[in-house]
């Protein structure tokens, strides 16, 4: 006999499905995923194989999907007593930790920069689970079929923020990590900054930064910076904290905080959000700015170029005198913009600030700032006076003198 209080299977999933619905694009496909997750309440081999699967398959499934597929992995792995070695080293070596299968073999080294001491595969898989630990209390709320509502909803939200996700840097690849960047940021040309006088320390300081990433984390940025473009805020820009392009509020800096790492690369001066990315203001709230903030959204290569030549310095002296790198971050690229964001396309920077029907409604207004701005470091002297030559309209083919540049810091 049925028992009334109880709600039917039918009911259970009609409930799931509804919920599921507010959550995914694809709600039948989320609905299959979930409801073989939640009827696995041990862990199952064949089940963490298929996962893993799915986390790789950037041709079938959704990002959205591969991630849930990669917390789902990790609460699996939780499920697995530290003793079971042969499991352990099974699920490593699909994983691309262990080039193959045996517990005489060692963990890749590449494991090292990401922060664990050993590649001894006992000692490795104590290490490996306490920082799959770090979101135990989500896991801790999935009781299979019983799970309550809120911490289903709980557990889908925190497969969306990639950086805490530990086991995606092992089934997504640097590419596909950068093409889902692009997808959230706006891209338009820019030009390498060839610092006619460059600090001699520059050039070290920037192979070291790049030596000690972790490999995966290195791979996305060199591939960001390859081609000297420069990244803006767009519409979509997320400013929910850890999502995998974060636009801080109150800032005009794009954070990127790659899958499964504890490593930021912030892009300094990313534009502003709505009509104009750039702007130029002289005053705010009857307060005179300071000449750095002047260009709204961007800012000076000049500027720049001092705060990366001083970092480099005090981050030589810092590792000099305690033989440890300095807690600061490390300066990786500049580059001049070419283009600005319009609409669906881009603008060269001088006819964005001189042409109306570019710029739009507030050209007369930026013109007048513009104006007040460039009387202002006329009248002073030293490294922040600007040539007269620069008020002059270069060729179509000069560069711009909008002093933007993109600007890559890690920390």
């Amino acid at each position: 006999m049925k028992n009334p209080g109880r709600p039917s299977r039918t009911s259970r999933e009609s409930h799931l499905h509804e919920l599921l619905t507010s959550h995914f694009h694809d709600p039948n496909q989320a609905f299959d995923l979930i409801g073989e997750f939640l009827r696995h309440e041990t862990y199952d081999k064949g089940f963490c194989l298929r996962l893993i699967a799915l986390a790789k398959n950037r041709t079938d499934a959704t990002w959205e999907m591969r991630r849930l597929a990669v917390l789902m992995l990790e609460n699996q792995v939780l499920k697995l007593d530290p003793e079971q070695v042969d499991e352990f080293d099974f699920l490593l070596t699909q994983l691309d930790l262990k080039p193959e299968l045996g517990l005489d073999q060692k963990i890749a080294s590449s494991v090292l920069k990401e922060g664990f001491s050993t590649t001894n595969l006992r000692q490795f898989i104590r290490e490996f689970r306490l920082k799959l630990e770090r979101l135990g209390r989500v896991h801790n709320q999935i009781k299979g079929i019983k799970t309550p509502e809120s911490a289903l909803c709980e557990f889908i939200e925190r497969s969306r923020r990639d950086c805490r996700l530990s086991l995606a840097r092992y089934v997504f690849t640097a590419d596909e990590v950068v093409d889902e960047i692009l997808k959230i940021v706006q891209a338009t040309d820019g030009v390498e900054d060839l610092d006619l006088s460059p600090d001699p320390l520059m050039k070290g300081e920037l192979k070291r930064a790049l030596d000690v990433l972790p490999d995966f984390e290195a791979r996305i940025l060199k591939r960001l910076f390859e081609r000297s473009n420069i990244y803006w805020v767009s519409e979509t820009t997320s400013s929910e904290i850890n999502s995998l392009v974060e636009y801080p509020m109150t800032t005009v800096v794009l954070v990127i905080k790659p899958p499964g790492s504890d490593i930021e690369f912030e892009f300094k001066r990313a534009g502003r959000k709505g009509q104009n990315s750039l702007n130029v203001v002289y005053a705010r709230n009857g307060y005179t700015v300071p000449p750095s903030h002047r260009l709204d959204g961007g800012c000076m290569q000049e500027l720049l170029r001092y705060e990366a030549s001083n970092a480099c310095r005090v981050g030589t002296i810092f590792r000099l005198v305690h033989r440890s790198e300095a807690p600061m971050p490390d300066y990786i690229s500049r580059s001049t913009i070419y283009g600005v964001p319009d609409r669906n396309s881009e603008v060269h920077t001088l006819d964005y600030f001189t042409e109306e029907q570019i710029f739009g409604d507030r050209f007369r207004e930026m013109r007048i700032a513009m104006k007040e701005s460039v009387d202002a470091f006329l009248m002073v002297q030293g490294r922040w006076r600007l040539p007269l030559s620069l008020l002059a309209r270069p060729g179509p083919r000069r560069q711009s003198c909008a002093a933007r540049v993109r600007f890559v810091w890690i920390g």
